[in-house]
């Protein structure tokens, strides 16, 4: 049976990109100037170009919605990552992050855009690892049948990694991507979320999906202002993709770690 489309339900006759394909072409070029290396928690293996099956989710969208439906939602990412590339100096690291300061104009209509991006880019990890059922919301939002109540994004600037990436001081060798493994999470009283987070260079994107349609602050908070996660599975894998000779970053990826963080971006969104 042929796979359909978890958008729109027509046949599935394409593949999203994991890592943005017109990010991947600014950062490295068309045709990549130095061998590439995506890796995963086990494996290397080298890439020739932007568009290697490694870099793409499994056939599970069409070709309209992934090229026509989303193309708006797809180029507010890039605007964003664009703009904070060359405006690093204006994250002011101890304060809230404002997505105002870097759309230029009509920034909440770029900002919904950019919910959007991450909603196909969930809707599409959740497809392949078997959630296909928790993509109705999803597909409603992105289809403009329902207002945003489930996704909430939060952004981090690494110093730190951005120092470590300028110290190479070497223009091709201080480019890479990440995408963290997704969280499949479960409160005491059976809310579900999903976490997971994207990074290029030193900046980085959390999400949180509230399968449930919303953060219902009543359900979720205790008299503490405490919701116990209990983690269901890990999805996904720590995925990444830098030049050959590149030097590591580590990054600390356990459960206890994960489910601190989600707690806090919750609290955040009270």
């Amino acid at each position: 049976m042929e796979e359909k489309c978890w958008i729109c339900g027509y046949i599935a006759n394409s593949n999203e990109h994991k890592f943005k394909a017109s990010r991947i072409k600014k950062m490295f070029g068309k045709q990549f100037a130095v061998p590439l290396i995506f890796k995963t928690e086990n494996k290397e293996r080298e890439i020739q170009g932007p568009n290697s099956k490694l870099l793409k989710f499994t056939r599970n969208i069409c070709v309209t919605c992934n090229n026509v439906r989303t193309q708006g939602h797809d180029q507010a990412f890039e605007k964003l990552i664009s703009s904070i590339i060359q405006q690093y100096e204006n994250i002011e690291v101890e304060s809230p992050f404002r997505v105002s300061k870097f759309y230029n104009e009509n920034w909440e209509w770029n900002y919904e855009n950019l919910l959007k991006y991450f909603a196909k880019i969930i809707g599409c990890r959740l497809s392949e690892n078997g959630f296909l059922d928790k993509t109705e919301t999803l597909s409603r939002y992105i289809k403009g049948e329902i207002e945003n109540t489930f996704i909430l994004l939060t952004f981090e600037a690494k110093q730190g990694t951005k120092l470590l990436l300028d110290a190479t001081r070497n223009d091709e060798f201080s480019k890479t991507s990440f995408n963290g493994e997704s969280c499949h999470y479960i409160t005491e009283d059976f809310q579900e979320f999903f976490h997971g987070w994207t990074s290029v260079n030193w900046f980085t994107v959390h999400w949180v999906y509230s399968v449930d349609k919303t953060f219902d602050k009543q359900k979720i908070y205790s008299a503490n202002n405490y919701v116990k996660l209990i983690p269901l599975n890990v999805q996904g894998r720590n995925e990444n993709i830098h030049p050959l000779d590149w030097f590591e970053i580590s990054h600390i990826n356990t459960q206890s770690l994960r489910k601190e963080f989600i707690l806090n971006l919750i609290n955040e969104y009270q």
